[in-house]
């Protein structure tokens, strides 16, 4: 049932984003790829958490898709959290598919009109939006928006790990998968 639910659930998340937002299409793969992984890790973990007592279990799977998204590195930068919580922000699964998705999305667009070329030490990124602000100009092509975005939301990358990325999100998913069957061979 996961087989056919879990990219099911992918399209009718991503098509109307893709329609809606206008994204660029050629990335719909990619991002397909990483985002039923994503939704198919989250199902491992739901799952693994359904063998506990029903109020345990629904606390746990909220409580840790709270933790993916606050050390996604969207909210709060890897570097900022302290130490033993640190450890969270490098194996929860949304900072490596933000990552991926972020770098799919922008990597190959087309180029966006209203940058200016400069250099110079006042043109550190080396262009500039003469009608917009600062903080709302991100560059011309897919590599100077990822380096922008960069700068203020440390989990979109800029390079291509993307298989490393999927790696990382995989193991998580077998890990929670494996310790499910476990326990489910065990209890019986």
């Amino acid at each position: 049932f996961q087989l056919v639910a879990v990219p099911l659930l992918a399209l009718c998340a991503l098509v109307p984003a893709y329609l809606v937002g206008d994204w660029h299409w050629p990335s719909f793969g990619a991002v397909f790829t990483i985002y039923v992984l994503q939704l198919w890790t989250f199902e491992c973990m739901a799952q693994f958490f359904s063998l506990m007592p029903l109020i345990l279990g629904v606390l746990l799977f909220v409580g840790t898709w709270f933790q993916c998204t606050l050390f996604s590195g969207m909210i709060i930068r890897g570097e900022d959290v302290i130490w033993p919580l640190r450890v969270l922000y490098y194996v929860l699964p949304f900072k490596w598919v933000f990552s991926s998705v972020s770098y799919s999305l922008f990597i190959d667009t087309p180029t966006y009109s209203g940058t200016a070329r400069c250099t110079g030490e006042r043109c550190p990124r080396g262009f500039y939006c003469p009608n917009i602000t600062v903080l709302s100009c991100y560059g011309e092509s897919g590599d100077e928006i990822l380096r922008s975005l960069n700068l203020y939301y440390q989990s979109m990358a800029y390079k291509d790990e993307r298989m490393h990325d999927f790696f990382i999100v995989l193991c998580f998913a077998i890990f929670f998968k494996t310790s499910f069957v476990m326990r489910f061979f065990r209890s019986i």
